[in-house]
């Protein structure tokens, strides 16, 4: 079973996805508003070394994710 979590590490968004015996991470890409693994933000986000690191609802995630794409012209 895998879980999710919805993290901004200051205005970038990350997906944290849990599974029983490991982590993936992905990052929101400015140029083009996907999602991509990026293992870089484990570390911030355990251990939130610039205190930057907020998580939120799915449902507060899911809106933020769409004003960025709005904000960008992307659909």
């Amino acid at each position: 079973m895998m879980e999710k979590k919805y993290y901004l590490s200051g205005l970038r968004p990350i997906i944290r996805e849990i599974y029983s015996d490991y982590e993936v991470y992905y990052s929101f890409q400015w140029n083009d508003a996907t999602f991509k693994q990026d293992m870089s933000y484990m570390h911030e986000i355990y251990y939130d070394p610039s205190g930057d690191i907020q998580e939120l609802t799915e449902k507060e995630f899911e809106a933020y994710v769409e004003k960025l794409k709005k904000d960008k012209g992307i659909k």
